[in-house]
């Protein structure tokens, strides 16, 4: 193939600067799991408020987040024990929520996915009384000391009792109003409760220019520092916090505390631009050499970087994915789908590129039991 037939150009229509960031056309992904042939676009525009980062309220993100409702939805990263990263995530979750778990409390679990937490707690700990705030969850409770509301909160979401414990995970960073929310948890908690968060942490995302960072499925954009700042100005305080997987996880309080706390404020989406660039020249010269590679990771970044080098269509591009339930998928193209990880095919491949920056550790431990060679491995 000659050099001046193949065609990847930088399509995409961008302006960026620090705090802000637009395309023109950025691509409604919704998974693999969702088995698209054709992905719709919209204008993507994120800028920066005081603390953290927010998408402009449009017709597209209502769209997304109303799918929240239909019980048929296929999350990207599914509900806890629904199998692949769900199910590794949910093992670290439930540590973090053990510990502060006791006989007779009441709890309230905000979206929560599924009733795997409230189910676990509940047979470890009879007593306790568990509330569930989430549209999509239809089935009937299986104790009679579980309750399921079917609503978005917060919403007409009103209670009698207050709660000991609030769990909010991989929620916030869908719900448009930021502020309205808090100030509902602030209200539903009693005074020595404590609300247990998990968000994004878009801290690494930021310093590697991982383009998983942007979906339309996300109107919040967190680091430790802007959750706390957000918290504290509705009069609620961060007791501690740790990072995992591109994961935050914070426990927050009505009373003061004495936490010992580092935080970083750096938000830069320059870098972004000069990365897409980057990677056209790296993705054209492999193409033009017809060298053997792969995209390990079948999830918002890869696609994002796949369209926006105009590649998503290209017959030649393999994605791979360990989680069973994107193999065999379409990847938002009539001409990819999700190839097995650690295959026959994929141990052909000359050089890998991993998507999934957020577990690229636990991917290049795998390769490295399996006793798999590249000649490179690239983050994508």
């Amino acid at each position: 193939m000659k050099e001046n037939q193949f065609k990847s150009q930088y399509i995409i229509k961008t302006k960026v600067s620090k705090n802000f960031i637009f395309f023109k056309k950025f691509p409604v992904f919704l998974g693999a799991n969702s088995n698209l042939k054709k992905v719709d676009t919209g204008v993507f525009n994120l800028r920066k408020k005081k603390y953290y980062f927010q998408l402009q309220n449009n017709s597209i993100s209502k769209k997304i987040n109303k799918i929240y409702s239909n019980k048929k939805y296929k999350h990207n990263t599914p509900p806890p024990n629904r199998k692949g990263w769900g199910s590794y995530l949910s093992e670290k979750q439930y540590l973090n929520i053990k510990k502060y778990l006791k006989k007779d409390l009441k709890i309230l679990e905000i979206g929560a996915g599924s009733t795997f937490f409230a189910e676990k707690i509940i047979k470890d700990h009879p007593t306790i009384k568990y509330t569930i705030v989430d549209p999509s969850i239809k089935n009937k409770p299986k104790y009679k000391n579980l309750r399921i509301i079917n609503k978005h909160f917060p919403g007409r979401v009103y209670f009698k009792e207050k709660f000991d414990l609030i769990i909010i995970f991989n929620c916030l960073e869908h719900i448009y109003d930021v502020k309205k929310t808090i100030r509902s948890l602030k209200k539903n908690l009693t005074d020595d409760g404590n609300i247990l968060v998990e968000v994004p942490d878009v801290t690494n995302q930021l310093k590697n220019s991982d383009f998983n960072m942007f979906t339309f499925e996300h109107y919040n954009y967190f680091n430790s520092y802007s959750l706390r700042q957000i918290f504290k100005k509705e009069g609620l305080n961060l007791k501690s916090y740790k990072s995992y997987n591109d994961t935050l996880f914070c426990i927050f309080k009505k009373s003061k505390v004495n936490s010992k706390v580092t935080f970083q404020n750096k938000f830069d989406l320059r870098k972004y631009k000069k990365k897409i660039i980057k990677l056209k020249i790296i993705f054209n010269n492999l193409l033009i050499n017809k060298v053997k590679f792969g995209i390990h990771g079948a999830n918002f970044g890869a696609y994002n970087v796949l369209f926006l080098l105009n590649l998503i269509d290209d017959k030649r591009i393999k994605i791979f994915d360990s989680d069973q339930g994107k193999v065999g998928k379409y990847f938002g193209s009539k001409y990819i789908k999700v190839k097995k990880a650690y295959s026959k095919e994929y141990e052909k491949i000359d050089v890998l590129f991993i998507s999934a920056l957020s577990f690229i550790n636990e991917i290049k431990k795998e390769i490295r039991i399996k006793k798999i060679k590249f000649k490179q491995i690239k983050s994508l």
